[in-house]
Formats: structure tokens, sequence, C-alpha cells
């Protein structure tokens, strides 16, 4: 009985991480901002090179008290800017992460953070799995929307 608990256990775990390894980060990257930010913004692009629907549920990091997935919307001409609950990335599709649009929304910093930090953020999937995300700060790059 415990050989076949041990592979059943194996199986699972590595079903889980073939699930995060279909994903694929492009262009990961924070824009610098002044120290005092009670906000940051985290861009990148999530490729999906797997057969099946990978949905982000969630995210976190220890470097910050929360990180929240955000969609901004120009509605009659005010940009206005709201949670999402998931993102969905279809099999062999993408989903870009970028100004003016969908974010992670990076919530008050333990620390403020320089062009040439990195900002680890764990990514939530819908099977349980996670997967890591290393965000460069970057200097000069923009600061659309952090002013609220």
């Amino acid at each position: 009985m415990i050989p076949r608990l041990s592979l059943l256990i194996v199986l699972f775990l590595t079903t889980l991480a073939a699930r995060a390894a279909t994903l694929q980060i492009q262009d990961a990257r924070v824009p610098e901002a002044p120290p005092v930010a009670p906000v940051l913004a985290g861009y990148l692009t999530l490729v999906n090179s797997g057969e099946k629907t990978v949905r982000v549920v969630g995210a976190s990091s220890d470097q910050f008290e929360a990180v929240e997935i955000h969609e901004m919307h120009m509605k009659d001409g005010v940009m206005t800017m709201k949670p999402v609950p998931a993102l969905t990335i279809p099999a062999g599709g993408k989903v870009s992460l970028a100004p003016g649009g969908l974010h992670l929304m990076l919530i008050r910093p333990h620390k403020p953070f320089r062009a040439g930090d990195t900002i680890r953020v764990m990514l939530k999937l819908d099977d349980g799995s996670t997967l890591a995300v290393n965000l460069p700060v970057k200097a000069g790059d923009d600061h659309t929307h952090h002013h609220h």
C-alpha cells in the first residue's frame, strides 16, 4: 500500500509541476517609484505553451502586504481600476499585463525598491500549484496609474 500511495503522490506533484511549467514569463518588470509610494505595478506576459487552459487565481509576495490582479478601463473619459478575480490563459495563447490595462497591484511594500532590485511574486494557479516570478525593478518605466 505504501509504494502505491507514494506513486500517487509523485504523479500528483508531477502533474502540478507540469501545469505550472506550461506557463512562461516574458517581459517581467516593475517601474521604479518614489520610495514612499504605497503601491507599485507589476507587468509581465504569461505565455501558455501547454495544451490546456491555465488560470491564475491569485498572487502573493513576502515583500508586500498584498498583491492583487487589477484592470484599468477608460469610462466616460475617466480612468477606472478594479480587481480581477482570475486571468485565463488559453492553450497556446498569452495574456499581457501592461500599462493601461491588466497589471499586478503590489500593495504596501515592506521596504522601498530601487532600480536593480528584484521583486518575487508567487502566482497561484487554479489547480493549487504556484509559479514564482521575478520582476526586476526598472528606472524610467511607465508610471501611468499609481496616484490613488
